[in-house]
């Protein structure tokens, strides 16, 4: 952003953005980070938003985008006065930012694919908003794939950091400053990152996840309330933990369903019965074991000649879900199999029948690869498995 003249006139219309600063400890490098709140509504009940022209981010508006002339204006107090601020920038907060940032990465890509190819496939297929996710077969690939991405994203005036890999050769020559974890001079091997939820050891490439203190604290009035925000921060993206997951949303589940003795829900901040009290406290207490989990980033065998997925279905009056699987098998015969991903789903309150969950599974199984595949592009054949004859007939 930059300091704008006051008194200059302008015909633009202008907009001070209300913000306030968010403080992340686990953040390796910015602790306090200004969050924008565009969908904030002024006195004339309109918010930034709700001006602003939001496009898909699939859809093809390169060539029928306008310019905007409306600048966001940010007001800056600081001991008694008041400075005004130009946002330069794609400002986080509005809903046009995430289409803007990802359709800079995919022009980026478009223009210079025939000097950097590995950069801009990654760019194209790797990156998650500000993001990249990406690896390569060696450590040689990975340096390639590094130093183009630097001197692609260096060409548009944009300065990767925070690298990180589980391999120190491929990380050789990127300064201490850019990298994502401290000196190897004292090298932690809990030192991690934490990529879409997930905790990652460099080190020992595995992924963990932690359990802060707010997950088991004891409270001495235990509500919905309380408890709902703290299933709320359960996050598992993969469904690496599948199971311990659907337990909380079963029990979520039945805290919509209690009921004061009038017959209304049960209120928000009132302790909750004594038995299910006991039950949370139960889960709770056991949430600290999954501290102790390492899983393997890389799943596959090295260099595999063929690739399997392996999707299971089931179902039961509580809940149902799927689970894939990678088969990889290697020049030399080894095969190893891993879990990849799972979902889950608890079944309605209307009670259904067992084999239609079980279809409700296979389902959700369908859409599940559907996904995967999408994501791999290397799988060889896929076999889908479920232990109900119904399933199979009405298939």
């Amino acid at each position: 952003m930059e300091r704008i003249d006051e008194s200059k006139e302008t015909t633009q219309p202008n907009f001070f953005l209300p913000h306030h600063p968010v403080t992340r400890e686990d953040s390796s490098t910015t602790k306090v980070r200004v969050v924008f709140d565009a969908s904030c509504k002024g006195t004339n009940g309109i918010s930034l938003n709700d001006a602003i022209c939001c496009k898909n981010v699939s859809s093809n508006t390169a060539g029928s985008s306008r310019h905007t002339t409306a600048p966001d204006i940010l007001a800056i107090f600081s001991f008694g006065i008041v400075s005004v601020y130009e946002l330069k920038t794609v400002t986080y907060g509005t809903t046009s930012a995430p289409f803007l940032a990802t359709r800079v990465l995919q022009k980026l890509a478009e223009d210079e694919r025939e000097n950097y190819p590995a950069a801009a496939k990654a760019t194209c297929e790797d990156f998650y908003v500000d993001d990249l996710y990406s690896g390569a077969d060696t450590v040689e690939n990975a340096a390639v794939l590094r130093h183009q991405l630097d001197s692609m994203f260096s060409s548009a005036g944009m300065q990767l950091r925070k690298w990180a890999s589980n391999s120190h050769a491929a990380l050789e020559g990127v300064p201490q400053a850019d990298r994502a974890l401290q000196s190897l001079v004292d090298l932690d091997k809990d030192q991690s990152i934490i990529t879409l939820g997930l905790h990652w050891e460099p080190s020992t490439d595995k992924l963990k996840y932690v359990i802060r203190n707010e997950h088991l604290e004891i409270r001495t009035t235990i509500t919905k309330r309380a408890v709902l925000s703290r299933i709320a921060k359960l996050f598992d993206p993969l469904g690496l933990v599948g199971p311990v997951v659907l337990d909380a949303k079963i029990f979520m589940q039945t805290l919509w369903t209690l009921k004061e003795k009038n017959g209304k829900p049960w209120d928000w901040d009132h302790e909750l019965p004594q038995t299910m009290i006991e039950s949370w406290n139960s889960y709770r207490s056991q949430l600290i074991s999954l501290n102790d989990l390492r899983i393997d980033r890389f799943i596959s065998c090295p260099s595999p000649r063929s690739l399997e997925l392996h999707l299971f279905s089931d179902a039961s009056q509580l809940a149902y879900g799927c689970c894939c699987y990678l088969r990889s098998a290697s020049a030399s015969g080894k095969t190893r199999v891993a879990l990849l991903t799972s979902r889950s789903k608890v079944a309605p309150l209307k009670q259904q029948t067992i084999p239609r969950l079980e279809l409700c599974g296979a389902r959700m199984a369908a859409e599940l690869y559907v996904k995967v595949r999408d994501a791999l592009r290397i799988i060889d054949t896929t076999y889908f498995w479920v232990d109900s004859k119904f399933v199979l007939s009405w298939l």
